[in-house]
């Protein structure tokens, strides 16, 4: 597992109001930087691939200040953001390439602060993604009733939320929507829109880390490749 940078962003209506940085001042970061193009028959290239794939953030395939749009009021006092990502990705030499499928994630974890007014209290998207195709398959922890539409999904129903889990291509993600059993449940062809947003961004999905507001002091992760 490589250590990630965490950020906390205060987000309303109006955009960005306040955010610190989780960790020691280290090296800040920002949402630019040079982004690798790709799509279903060219491969990777740039400075975010995973083997022939893109690197793909979740706060950016899942843009956390479109909540509102996609599910529903979010109440007054805006969100709560915390992004997780790999930043540099593990090197791969072309001419020695790993006898290993070597992995990275991504996590975008959105709450809201106003419980009353929401109609949810917590949005989560994590995205584990591998340099080779055809090493994903389905566990027994993955599996569960279909979604209308989806392929290669599965959710899990519990009390005031739900659990999906999917496989696109070299990826695997898991969406965790959670409103508490003392609200109505987040309609179903909400739960498939969400998740069709997912499948369909993995492939040219955003790279960098995800613009959620000017940063003011960070850590860039560092350490050894996905395990083995």
């Amino acid at each position: 597992m490589r250590a990630v940078l965490a950020l906390v962003a205060v987000l309303t209506a109006g955009g960005v109001t306040a955010w610190s940085a989780l960790g020691g001042g280290g090296e800040g970061a920002s949402g630019g930087g040079p982004s690798g193009g790709v799509t279903e028959d060219a491969g990777c290239s740039g400075d975010y691939c995973l083997g022939e794939y893109q690197y793909v953030n979740a706060c950016g395939l899942l843009d956390p200040s479109s909540v509102a749009t996609r599910i529903g009021p979010i109440g007054n006092d805006g969100l709560l953001v915390q992004e997780s990502f790999t930043d540099p990705l593990p090197a791969a030499d072309p001419a020695s390439p790993p006898t290993w499928p070597f992995s990275a994630r991504s996590r975008c974890d959105t709450r809201t602060i106003d419980y009353e007014k929401a109609v949810l209290r917590t949005l989560s998207l994590e995205l584990e993604q591998y340099a080779e195709d055809g090493v994903l398959e389905q566990t027994p922890a993955e599996q569960g009733r279909s979604l209308p539409g989806v392929e290669n999904a599965a959710v899990q129903d519990e009390h005031g939320g739900v659990e999906v889990y999917g496989r696109v291509r070299n990826t695997r993600f898991r969406l965790n929507l959670f409103w508490s059993n003392k609200k109505p449940a987040i309609a179903e062809p909400t739960l498939v829109a969400l998740v069709d947003t997912v499948v369909k961004g993995v492939p040219n999905g955003p790279s960098s880390a995800a613009d959620l507001g000017e940063l003011g002091g960070g850590d860039r992760g560092g350490g050894d490749p996905g395990g083995r």
